[in-house]
């Protein structure tokens, strides 16, 4: 975490891939090494370790949610766009769930680039 918050994403993104072999069995381990991964743009592994994080925890609509993100950046869309259908109805009144499911809808229909990064997410 200290990496973390000091942004070096890259010595961040390795250690919390070691937590995450480590302590498999941890949605939270999967969740920041799936961030990091994303802020790198590495979006297999981060397709797989939020993966892991939703069958860990399925019912926890900010893990499903995290998949979609996961599964946009990977470029998967409409599997990205079914996944966040699911999060937006277990969590109807979750702002960031509705506002990832219109960037989802627009990157479908070509109205703003597919991001590559997490830090894409924010250039449009």
């Amino acid at each position: 975490k200290a990496e973390q918050a000091l942004d070096n994403t890259e010595v961040a993104c390795d250690a919390f891939g070691h937590a995450y072999r480590l302590k498999s069995e941890n949605a939270d381990t999967a969740r920041e090494y799936m961030y990091e991964c994303l802020k790198l743009g590495r979006a297999a592994q981060a397709i797989s370790a939020a993966r892991h994080a939703r069958e860990l925890k399925p019912d926890d609509m900010g893990l499903v949610a995290n998949l979609a993100l996961a599964l946009l950046i990977g470029g998967e869309l409409e599997e990205a766009a079914e996944v966040i259908e699911i999060a937006v109805n277990g969590a109807p009144d979750d702002p960031i769930n509705v506002n990832l499911q219109q960037r989802i809808a627009e990157v479908c229909a070509g109205v703003v680039p597919q991001p590559r990064k997490l830090a894409d997410m924010d250039a449009t």
